[in-house]
């Protein structure tokens, strides 16, 4: 699904009445579709344990049978951004039901450069960085060789 292109400026025929209720009508449908179709929220650094819901603009659908009289929850997804770094490499994350990771990443800066987490060594597998869920904990695993360090790093946690 791509998203509407909207020109940012738009000149409405004021003579034919008709033609202006279908440029009316073009002009909201585009607009709507465009808003909906963007990733939107406010991403913030939160502490372990403060979670919140957070309008994402992503379409999740249940995988499991919903009652009825449930409401349906698609474009609502939680996030939680914790710190890390060489001293941290565990974070409680405090969270007490898990149902389903949409998405894990970060970033962390190792003194010199910034890189993405998980972090790939091309030169040797030992080397590599991990990031992964329990249910209890963010775990961050540096490899047996010689990865980088992290001075400080970021984990994002989206999950509903």
């Amino acid at each position: 699904m791509t998203t509407v292109f909207l020109p940012n400026y738009r000149d409405f025929p004021v003579d034919d009445m008709h033609n202006l209720q279908k440029q009316l009508i073009n002009f909201h449908s585009q607009t709507n579709t465009a808003v909906n179709n963007r990733t939107v929220g406010v991403f913030e650094l939160h502490q372990a344990g403060d979670n919140d819901s957070r309008p994402n603009g992503e379409r999740w659908f249940p995988t499991a049978p919903q009652q009825a009289t449930a409401p349906l929850k698609l474009r609502d997804g939680f996030r939680l951004v914790v710190q890390v770094d060489d001293s941290t490499l565990t974070v409680n994350h405090n969270i007490p039901m898990i149902n389903q990771v949409t998405r894990l990443y970060g970033a962390f800066f190792d003194g010199t450069f910034w890189q993405d987490l998980p972090y790939v060594d091309v030169v040797s597998v030992t080397n590599q960085i991990n990031i992964k869920v329990s249910s209890t904990q963010i775990i961050v695993t540096k490899g047996a060789g010689a990865p980088p360090s992290i001075a400080k790093g970021i984990v994002v946690l989206e999950y509903l």
